[in-house]
């Protein structure tokens, strides 16, 4: 008779969420204060909210509190391995791990940590209708320009046919 023991952690969401749906919860980096609050109710609404967060927050023991300093960066590609090529428009991407704190190369600058939405679904930061002022949020230069470009035009009355 052999028992075999993995290294696999038994905490859930809600084990997480005990301690950081508090809006309160913070903690101290460079002398600033930092919230780790996540709202519970934002995380579930997400396209991740149905994994757990160890899913994605890895190489650490959740059980041993406080957690290691620093925590692993969530590193999406690992399972978002076909997002590079759906972002050629920005180029510095593709040598980029997504955990990078360089513009245009950390996942979490344009799509959000935890209350991440899927671009199909329409009224999300991504969706088709939604594109020129998401992008606009760092573009402000290029946002007007676009807006006022025949390809905007054009896009827009193709999106209208369609529905």
């Amino acid at each position: 008779f052999i028992i075999f023991q993995q290294n696999s952690y038994s905490q859930s969401k809600d084990d997480c969420l005990i301690c950081h749906d508090d809006p309160e919860f913070t903690t101290e980096r460079n002398g600033k204060e930092i919230s780790l609050n996540v709202s519970e109710d934002v995380f579930t609404a997400s396209v991740h909210g149905k994994l757990s967060c160890v899913a994605c927050h890895t190489g650490f023991d959740p059980e041993e509190i406080p957690h290691k300093d620093p925590i692993t960066k969530v590193r999406c590609l690992n399972c978002h391995q076909k997002a590079k090529p759906k972002h050629l428009f920005h180029p510095q991407i593709l040598s980029a791990s997504g955990t990078e704190n360089i513009p245009g190369t950390q996942c979490s600058s344009c799509h959000g940590k935890h209350n991440i939405q899927s671009p199909k679904k329409k009224g999300t930061k991504w969706s088709k209708e939604n594109i020129p002022e998401s992008c606009g949020i760092c573009h402000k230069d290029k946002k007007n320009d676009y807006l006022l470009s025949n390809h905007y035009k054009i896009g827009r009355a193709s999106c209208r046919e369609r529905v």
